[in-house]
């Protein structure tokens, strides 16, 4: 078994520290296939499966490049290796491991050259043992380790699908209470608000939430909360580079503070940006922006309506750096696990949406919308990869735009969005 180990212990070590002569002696230690090792000859057309099936058991080493016994599953010596350079077949590996398993698996993997060959290599993969259930094939089928069959791997039975579907269900429950507690942290009265103002403010809304939380929280250990700190500090300020839109992340610096699980922004009574932003140790984001909203008479001397106004602009752009600033930070912690991002407006019945680009007091009459006749908004829900944030950005703006003007009874074509969140983010002037 894997903790039983000890001869040149592979299973183990710094990847980092790996040599030729370490493996050499591995093998001359004679380990046999088991539950937990794995040798291929050659590169393995089912090295998803293989990393599929450790990852769904105890975890487990593969060794490619090395030949074996077919009868006594020993292996030969010396090994043979693989053609390739070192960083390519490590990136090969990890893309299978990432891609072609769901949720991705993130192993250990080095390439050690054989001596005197200069483009042959043995290539380690380490999987660690997973809390969660993992699927390849197109995510159709599941595996596990099987020492019964010559692939050392088997689907997996009613029983092991039971007890992994449990495991995943735990990650689920975890996920929606890392989602409760942010939302409760951000109406906190512990977390003191500046005045009374800002307080009736921030609890009556209307306000903008964005979470974006690992699909399976755990996959990972926990993020060490002073190590978090840390690098949410040398982020630095995010800031919108969109016209006339004077908003950042962090609006102050020396306001981030540790909370239980996760360090927290508070701004709860600097009018116009209130808002709460939290980053955990478990790979999350979270944003609340109160959106402030002031009677339409107040645009324009010729506006009787009393009904309260919120601006589009500034809806978009706090989505668009609370993005931005998310990427950042997961670049940073090496989060790309997927993620689910979700957003949406609360309070937002019967208000009214200035969607002008120009926000001038002049236009303003044109470009308000009817009255919205939803108590929320969802302007975007789906799932992506974190790594992938900001490539994703613009189609995730896009969908945001069209979800908050449909909202608001405003029925623009796809080419009418995309001209007008052109001139909103300032890639195109307003015609």
């Amino acid at each position: 078994m894997l903790q039983n180990r000890t001869d040149y212990d592979l299973f183990n070590r710094e990847f980092a520290e790996i040599t030729y002569q370490d493996v050499l002696s591995f093998c001359e230690v004679g380990h046999e296939e088991d539950i937990d090792l794995d040798y291929k000859k050659t590169w393995p057309n089912d090295l998803a499966r293989v990393i599929c099936s450790f990852a769904n058991t105890q975890g487990g080493l593969v060794l490619i490049g090395i030949d074996e016994d077919g009868k006594t599953r020993r292996p030969k010596c010396p090994p043979i290796g693989v053609q390739g350079s070192e960083p390519d077949l490590r990136q090969r590996a990890m893309n299978i491991a990432f891609d072609g398993v769901y949720p991705p698996v993130e192993p250990d993997v080095a390439a050690v050259q054989l001596p005197d060959i200069e483009d042959k290599y043995v290539v380690l993969i380490r999987v660690h043992p997973s809390r969660i259930m993992h699927a390849t094939d197109r995510r159709t089928r599941i595996y596990v380790r099987s020492t019964d069959s010559n692939r050392g791997y088997e689907l997996a039975s009613l029983q092991e699908l039971g007890w992994l579907s449990e495991e995943r269900k735990k990650s689920t429950e975890l996920r929606q209470i890392i989602l409760n507690q942010a939302n409760s942290r951000s109406v906190s009265p512990a977390i003191a608000f500046e005045d009374a103002d800002a307080a009736e403010k921030w609890l009556a809304g209307p306000s903008l939430l964005l979470s974006i939380l690992p699909e399976f929280p755990g996959l990972k250990a926990p993020i060490n909360l002073r190590d978090l700190f840390d690098v949410i500090n040398n982020v630095g300020k995010v800031k919108s580079d969109w016209p006339n839109i004077d908003r950042w992340i962090p609006w102050r610096t020396d306001q981030w503070r540790t909370v239980p699980g996760a360090v927290a922004l508070t701004s709860r009574g600097m009018s116009p940006l209130l808002h709460y932003v939290e980053v955990g140790s478990y790979g999350h984001a979270y944003f609340r922006y109160y959106l402030e909203a002031r009677p339409a008479s107040t645009i324009h001397q010729s506006i009787t309506d009393n009904r309260n106004v919120i601006h589009a602009d500034v809806v978009l752009s706090y989505f668009d750096i609370a993005v931005r600033f998310t990427s950042f930070v997961f670049t940073r912690i090496n989060q790309r696990w997927p993620v689910f991002i979700d957003c949406r407006i609360t309070e937002s019945e019967n208000t009214l949406l200035d969607y002008n680009v120009l926000r001038t007091n002049y236009l303003a009459r044109r470009f308000l919308s009817p009255a919205c006749p939803n108590d929320n908004i969802d302007l975007v829900s789906c799932p992506l990869r974190a790594d992938t944030l900001l490539e994703n950005l613009p189609s995730l703006l896009k969908i945001s735009t069209t979800n908050l003007l449909w909202a608001y009874g405003i029925p623009k074509s796809v080419e009418q969005i995309d001209e007008w969140l052109a001139a909103l983010t300032g890639s195109e002037k307003p015609s």
